[in-house]
């Protein structure tokens, strides 16, 4: 488990650049970097005063799927406000997203009750982890599909 803590910590940060980087414009990038640094900051405060290292960071993770979810939505908001995509399943960034808000609206159950989905039986502990590959599965496809999709409007300028 202390891997996890340590993967959580930049896994949330890179996401969170990415975001950055895609709503810097849209959104106050002071408001932004607070939001980031508070967030980070509590990451590396959990692991060593609040959580045990040995003990899963659903608290962090769930909080980070939150913020994920929010910039997420936020993202979509912007495409949306801003009407300059004329076929939004022919854009990359809409398949990207699309993965990022289902996996991570779909992992925050699987965080907020990881400890205790632990602690219960096998056989549940058994569909917990079916359903969490399935999402995992979903996740690299619609990723998949953004890369094909990035790739094919490369090509074509």
């Amino acid at each position: 488990m202390p891997f996890s803590h340590v993967y959580g910590f930049v896994s949330f940060g890179l996401l969170f650049y990415f975001y950055f980087l895609l709503l810097s414009h849209f959104l106050n990038k002071k408001i932004l970097i607070v939001i980031y640094s508070v967030f980070l900051l509590y990451w590396g405060l959990n692991s060593l005063f609040i959580q045990n290292i040995y003990q899963f960071p659903a608290l962090p993770n769930s909080l980070g799927d939150i913020l994920i979810i929010f910039l997420s939505v936020v993202y979509f908001y912007k495409i949306m406000l801003e009407a300059k995509i004329m076929k939004l399943a022919d854009e990359p960034l809409i398949w990207i997203n699309t993965a990022l808000l289902i996996y991570f609206t779909g992992n925050l159950f699987f965080y907020i009750l990881f400890n205790v989905i632990l602690e219960a039986s096998r056989a549940f502990s058994k569909i917990t982890v079916q359903y969490y590959s399935g999402l995992m599965a979903l996740f690299y496809i619609l990723i998949a599909i953004g890369f094909f999709k990035a790739k094919k409007s490369n090509d074509v300028n």
